[in-house]
């Protein structure tokens, strides 16, 4: 098993305070208009991981990081977030009193059963893009950076 640990240089290791390891500190100095920025915020995450769980597969690490995303999303997840967005066009409708010449049920089916999005789409072919640069063992900086920065900002800190 890969863990972080065994993955990454030993210059991420963190042997005192987080906020005091040199990446944590370049990171926290640049701004988000920095062209360094996105990659100063992606050491600082491996100084993170590897501080808060250097035994923690590669795999393990990214796979909850594409489920926070949602980029990878299980039938129940899909479902659940089909609901919702049923759920938010009724209060819509209601709101602007533009009720559409559909029955509830049928609204509702169309819904739940509507085609993928191009965002989902996109969610899974960057899901499977990780999964494949995990199992090729590619650098953990170069699969952090799959992540957009609204990616990693969600992500957090």
């Amino acid at each position: 098993m890969n863990t972080l640990y065994n993955k990454v240089s030993k210059e991420f290791l963190c042997p005192s305070k987080l906020e005091e390891h040199k990446f944590v500190q370049n990171f926290e100095n640049k701004s988000k208009t920095d062209p360094e920025y996105k990659k100063s915020l992606i050491e600082a995450y491996i100084v993170r991981d590897l501080y808060f769980g250097s035994n923690r597969s590669i795999k393990e690490l990214f796979e909850g990081h594409c489920n926070k995303l949602m980029l990878n999303p299980t039938d129940a997840q899909k479902i659940q977030k089909r609901k919702y967005e049923f759920m938010q066009s009724i209060r819509n409708m209601m709101d602007n009193s533009n009720f559409e010449s559909v029955s509830i049920e049928t609204h509702y089916n169309n819904c739940i059963n509507r085609e993928s999005t191009s965002k989902e789409i996109d969610n899974l072919s960057k899901y499977q893009s990780i999964m494949v640069m995990i199992d090729n063992n590619e650098d953990i900086e170069d699969i952090y950076n799959e992540f957009s920065l609204e990616d990693l900002f969600y992500i957090g800190w």
